[in-house]
């Protein structure tokens, strides 16, 4: 199980170089002279705020963050990366 706590955080590069363990399981790595396979059959758990500040959608506080914002950080996480997510919950 990989958990990935404020996964928007994260640069879209790194993220993006997950997808391929998750589809085949397997982390190749290659070098000058020599490529390693690795097993890597894991569960990729992601959170992440709603908005930049956390608000967005509370009762008990004020959301400071322009819809621009909001879009441009949820953005973070590429359609590809998000594809691969079985169960998405907005509490």
């Amino acid at each position: 199980m990989l958990f990935l706590d404020e996964i928007a955080e994260f640069s879209k590069k790194t993220l993006d170089m997950l997808r391929q363990p998750i589809e085949s399981g397997v982390i190749t790595i290659s070098r000058v002279r020599t490529i390693v396979k690795y097993p890597a059959a894991f569960l990729l758990i992601g959170a992440m705020n709603p908005c930049p500040c956390g608000y967005e959608g509370s009762t008990s506080h004020y959301c400071t963050c322009s819809p621009k914002q909001v879009q441009s950080y949820r953005n973070k996480l590429s359609g590809p990366m998000r594809d691969r997510f079985d169960i998405n919950l907005s509490i």
